[in-house]
């Protein structure tokens, strides 16, 4: 029963260790792809301004 107990406790710990390394995994590329759209954006907004600028 022990034996039972403790495989209990490593797959709940595996499966948890695995939701927060992919929780982690998909906060970082949504981070990288937010500050990736920022750049982009940035200077197509600025050039935009500067076109109606002139």
């Amino acid at each position: 029963l022990s034996i039972f107990l403790n495989d209990l406790k490593t797959k709940k710990f595996a499966l948890g260790s695995f939701f927060v390394i992919h929780n982690g995994l998909a906060g970082q590329i949504a981070n990288l792809m937010l500050i990736l759209a920022i750049f982009t954006i940035q200077p197509w907004i600025r050039g935009t301004f500067f076109i109606s600028n002139y």
